[in-house]
């Protein structure tokens, strides 16, 4: 991908880095909890102590906080939006956390230049970004270039879904997103947030209490979440055996996964085994 093109799609892409920080406004220790229940239900537990642990695409710098609080001998942080390496500093800095033992920069991993001075480490964590990069695959094979001799990679990407509303259709609703003005994006949200809270009522469940006690394993909010999955452009997906096959060729075995129905993140643990 030309420098170009790869501005030309960053220039279109949606600020998750803005998403994030209105998150953090939000945060509090049941979150910062969930998340760290996250990482070592799928990991394993004590798997991050004492490893180094690098963060692609780290968004408000949630789970690079949540790794260091279990552990984490050194945590790496990188992300191409300004606002997200904020949010990360933000709580580097609010739990005094030392900037040796937490870096954070401002990158992407499409940058070659970039990820050459990054450290390989024990640990790659990518959750839901590799995705939105503009070029996942290419994405995919920087970060395993990142991952250290019997270090572990752990992804999630979006799964290839060919149904109702198939990816091949978000793709042009995402699209549509990002390029609308505020009150058009806003108009979608609520369409959208209203057709969930219906399909909830249809099964006899509570919208409003739903929405009042909203949480997901990895300790988002309801609209954060609305927000999030309407302007996560660029958007690619696929399927759990190609992320395998994929990955397999480059020297990393499949040790766990997690299946997604419809759109979700199917979750990956990789192990180098070269």
């Amino acid at each position: 991908m030309s420098k170009e093109l790869y501005e030309n799609i960053y220039e279109q892409a949606f600020s998750f880095g803005e998403n994030w920080a209105e998150y953090l406004k939000k945060l509090d220790a049941e979150k910062i909890q969930r998340a760290q229940k996250s990482l070592e239900e799928f990991l394993g537990k004590g798997t991050i102590k004492g490893k180094t642990f690098l963060d692609i695409g780290c968004g408000s710098g949630l789970f690079s906080l949540a790794a260091i609080k279990l552990g984490a001998r050194e945590v790496t942080s990188i992300d191409p939006d300004k606002n997200s390496t904020e949010c990360a500093k933000y709580l580097r800095e609010k739990f005094k956390i030392p900037s040796k033992k937490w870096k954070i920069l401002k990158g992407s991993i499409l940058d070659k230049k970039f990820i050459k001075k990054l450290p390989k480490a024990d640990i790659t964590y990518s959750w839901g970004v590799l995705h939105h990069t503009g070029d996942m695959w290419r994405a995919l094979d920087n970060a395993i270039s990142l991952v250290r001799k019997k270090g572990t990679l752990y992804i999630a990407i979006y799964n290839k879904y060919t149904g109702p509303l198939s990816s091949k259709s978000w793709l042009k609703i995402k699209k549509l997103y990002v390029r609308s003005p505020k009150l058009v994006k806003k108009a979608m949200e609520l369409l959208y947030a209203g057709e969930q809270l219906i399909s909830l009522a249809i099964r006899l469940k509570n919208p409003i209490a739903y929405v009042r006690n909203y949480k997901t394993d990895r300790g988002m909010s309801f609209m954060r979440d609305v927000t999030d999955w309407l302007g996560g452009y660029p958007y690619e997906y696929a399927t759990p055996a190609e992320i395998e096959e994929h990955c397999k060729r480059r020297g990393l075995k499949l040790v766990k996964i997690k299946h997604r129905k419809g759109t979700g993140c199917n979750e990956f643990v990789f192990k180098r085994t070269c």
